[in-house]
């Protein structure tokens, strides 16, 4: 059982290359720096219509606060910004923008899983786009509800403690709230793009294995690039003023590698396992 997984796990290195998986996630690193503004002006726009506005600042910060310093530096400030001074005057084509940035990434996504499964006719391209449009909606709604929870469970916990020792032993365990939150949101988005996005038969628990070893790499290349400064020096003595931005390309180009290799794997255990494929559409 062991022994299984670890070739595929090896099988599904290979494969990501095979497949084009490095230079598929160069194209979503960019999508995912292009998008992120116009993004951050839409959250802003849809929380300010329904009139919590406050609420959208804060989880943008929470947010922002689990990236890499290095990345961070990058697109922080102007973040900082735009919620500060809101360009008001922007956001309805900060919407649309969004929206079609944003939908362009989800294509791209779908492109690549069903590259990964080995989906040879995919869907026409209006019925791409609009699915793309769909599940875009729907993530950027279960990321303001996670968002909402978030935010109000520690103004809801701070109402309960009625004694001081409890006060004291609620700081550490919010925060180890704070990190199981975070990386239990992490995995059940991962999982759902797995499971909804590429045009084929799957079972959500046929994508779970998959999305465990996606957010522990994320994990563990977040944690190392944040170590890795030396090499950062070194990047701003080669691209001066520009070393930063590509930090932050170099990390979502990482993060978006191992997004593919966590799709591969999956696909590797379910060719194991004697999956049949049947496109949904």
């Amino acid at each position: 059982m062991i022994w299984r997984y670890i070739r595929c796990l090896a099988q599904a290195i290979f494969k990501t290359i095979e497949h084009d998986g490095i230079e598929h996630a160069g194209y979503m690193a960019f999508m995912i720096l292009l998008s992120i503004f116009p993004f951050v002006m839409f959250f802003l726009a849809s929380s300010s219509f329904l009139g919590v506005s406050e609420l959208g600042k804060n989880g943008i910060a929470i947010l922002l606060s689990n990236l890499p310093a290095n990345v961070a530096e990058t697109i922080v400030p102007r973040i900082h910004e735009i919620l500060e001074n809101p360009p008001q005057s922007l956001l309805t084509l900060a919407i649309f923008g969004t929206i079609w940035t944003s939908s362009s990434f989800v294509e791209g996504i779908r492109t690549i899983l069903n590259r990964v499964h080995q989906v040879n006719s995919p869907p026409p391209y209006w019925l791409r786009r609009l699915l793309s449009i769909t599940q875009f909606l729907i993530t950027s709604i279960i990321i303001f509800l996670t968002i909402v929870l978030f935010v109000f469970t520690p103004i809801i916990l701070r109402k309960i403690p009625t004694t001081i020792v409890f006060t004291k032993t609620l700081s550490p365990i919010w925060i180890l709230l704070r990190y199981t939150f975070i990386v239990l949101t992490l995995f059940f988005t991962v999982s759902t793009i797995y499971y909804f996005v590429p045009n084929t038969n799957l079972k959500f628990r046929e994508v779970v294995p998959g999305a465990i070893i996606t957010v522990m790499l994320w994990i563990f290349s977040g944690t190392m690039l944040s170590k890795s400064t030396a090499y950062y020096s070194q990047l701003n003595l080669i691209y001066g003023s520009l070393g930063s931005i590509i930090i932050t390309l170099l990390f979502f180009h990482i993060i978006a590698i191992i997004f593919i290799y966590g799709a591969e794997f999956n696909h590797q255990l379910l060719k194991k396992n004697g999956k049949k494929y049947w496109h949904k559409y």
